[in-house]
């Protein structure tokens, strides 16, 4: 597996545990703007790649398109993956775990 870029990836992972069980549309709001854009793009990097690796490769995608904080990608992930893709919450729910638990073991910092 290719190794995966933490600083970048960890404030959106860790943020992806609360937006799942919020509704992913909000009328006129950015998220589901983004959503209703970019949620197909964004499940198909999982589906090229059903792994970490995929979500990470997700992740990167979100921050790159969205022109939004990176606090507020996992709001758009969890949108994505529940409108578009539900059978790949799973993982996201493993990589956050993933993400979390990699940043406890440094001690909250989260190296590369």
């Amino acid at each position: 597996m290719k190794r995966l870029s933490w600083p970048k990836v960890a404030p959106c992972a860790v943020a992806l545990a609360l937006p799942l069980a919020v509704p992913a549309h909000s009328s006129g709001d950015a998220i589901s703007g983004y959503v209703d854009e970019h949620g197909g793009e964004v499940c198909a990097f999982m589906s090229d790649q059903p792994n970490l690796a995929g979500v990470k490769h997700a992740v990167d995608h979100i921050l790159a398109t969205s022109g939004l904080p990176e606090h507020q990608t996992g709001q758009l992930r969890a949108g994505s993956v529940r409108t578009n893709c539900p059978e790949y919450g799973e993982l996201v729910e493993e990589f956050v775990w993933y993400v979390h638990r990699r940043q406890q073991q440094n001690g909250g910092v989260l190296g590369s």
